[in-house]
């Protein structure tokens, strides 16, 4: 049997005896939905990641606090932008009408000693957060050109262009460290200039 032959067989079987072009009708109709499923299932992915993004910060600003660091203002700054991430992708479910729940998030467990490892633990997250982003864009460009979703692809976009400004912070937070032992310093410089 011929693809087109199984796909009428498969659909005579289900629905009844229908002609070849009802049954490709319901076949893409059937591909459409799982493609859809599929882009949503990235979305909520990294609707989760952003999430994450925004305790890992939040956890870290609340180290800094307690540890009398001034630059914990920094990390609530970031804290805010990942969750500002988490909220494009919860619109975009919204103002399409799209089911959404919140995913249940791990604990997250961090070995925070001092400000070098605050840096290094961002500099880590901003580049994993790149490539989720990056794939995430990859798994939806299909979804996107063929419903002309503009709205997707803007935010797409956007949270990419916003990521490597990010990560561009990071790397200049790592560079300055590396050029001073004086934690006071850093500390002073971070919370001035991020």
């Amino acid at each position: 049997m011929e693809n087109g032959d199984i796909i009428n067989h498969v659909f005579s079987d289900v629905f009844g005896s229908t002609s070849n072009q009802e049954s490709q009708t319901l076949l893409s109709n059937t591909m459409t939905a799982q493609d859809n499923m599929s882009i949503y299932a990235i979305l909520r992915e990294q609707f989760k990641q952003e999430e994450m993004n925004s305790r890992l910060y939040k956890n870290i600003a609340i180290w800094l606090d307690m540890n009398g660091y001034k630059c914990a203002k920094v990390w609530n700054k970031f804290s805010d932008e990942e969750r500002e991430h988490a909220k494009q992708i919860l619109d975009y479910f919204i103002t399409n009408t799209i089911p959404f729940t919140l995913p249940s998030l791990e604990e997250q467990q961090l070995s925070i000693t001092c400000l070098m490892d605050v840096i290094t633990i961002t500099y880590n997250a901003e580049n994993n957060n790149l490539v989720k982003l990056q794939a995430m864009y990859d798994g939806a460009k299909d979804y996107i050109t063929k419903n002309n979703d503009i709205y997707l692809d803007n935010i797409c976009r956007d949270m990419i262009d916003k990521q490597y400004r990010d990560i561009k912070e990071a790397k200049d937070m790592l560079s300055i460290s590396m050029r001073t032992a004086d934690t006071l310093y850093l500390d002073e410089y971070l919370a001035n200039n991020f």
